[in-house]
């Protein structure tokens, strides 16, 4: 099965990623993962801590592994939605 998340689009939400990084004065580490989880690009900024290549590399986990929640369920629906609420308060 090919991968939806081909070479020039793994660039590009790396590149998008390390100009938020840069704009907010940040320098971290990348990983962008396919739908399995297996690792498709990697970048490490300048003068990011090097312990941080390891949490990068192994915390991504692809997005079906999330439960749905009211925030997500939210944006799916579109930006008007209101939320969906999970549960109804309880009285003490």
């Amino acid at each position: 099965m090919p991968s939806i998340l081909c070479e020039s689009l793994v660039q590009r939400i790396t590149d998008c990623t390390r100009r938020q990084a840069s704009a907010q004065n940040s320098a971290v580490c990348i990983s962008v993962v396919d739908a399995a989880g297996l690792l498709k690009g990697f970048l490490r900024m300048d003068n990011a801590v090097p312990g941080a290549i390891d949490v990068a590399i192994k915390k991504p986990v692809p997005p079906h592994y999330f439960k749905p929640t009211a925030s997500n369920s939210a944006n799916r629906r579109g930006p008007t939605a209101q939320p969906i609420p999970l549960s109804q308060p309880t009285a003490d």
